[in-house]
């Protein structure tokens, strides 16, 4: 009944099978990494330049308050850099090397309720328009 030349099966995985888990992981893989280039990439750069006109509107405020020659209408980042209300005044002026080139304006008088925004992006609070530039 019980021969001496029967094999216990193993219960663990073949290498063909750990073989074919590996293929098919390896094409989720790639079904995965062109939706994250096309979709993840563009909202972390939104979220950067949102962020980014965020300090600058805080530093500017910042400034305003402090100072009696206040900054209002012309976007000079030097005065900022100078009394230590931003650290670098050239990560925010982006290259034109990359293909989304975010470039910071003021839109009205920051004295009174102006705000920055981008050329690109826009706005960080899109239900304020902008206003026209003469």
């Amino acid at each position: 009944m019980f021969s001496a030349n029967k094999k216990k099966k193993s219960s663990g995985f073949t290498f063909v099978e750990l073989l074919i888990v590996i293929f098919i992981i390896g094409i989720l893989i790639n079904m995965i990494i062109p939706k994250y280039n096309r979709c993840v990439r563009p909202n972390a750069r939104v979220k950067s330049c949102y962020s980014n006109i965020r300090v600058l509107q805080g530093a500017i405020e910042m400034y305003n308050m402090d100072h009696m020659t206040m900054i209002s209408t012309s976007f000079d980042l030097k005065p900022l850099e100078d009394e230590n209300y931003l650290k670098k005044a050239e990560q925010f002026v982006s290259p034109n090397t990359s293909e989304v080139s975010c470039k910071y304006d003021i839109d009205g008088d920051m004295s009174s309720g102006g705000q920055v925004y981008c050329h690109y992006h826009g706005s960080v609070d899109p239900g304020i328009p902008r206003q026209a530039k003469n």
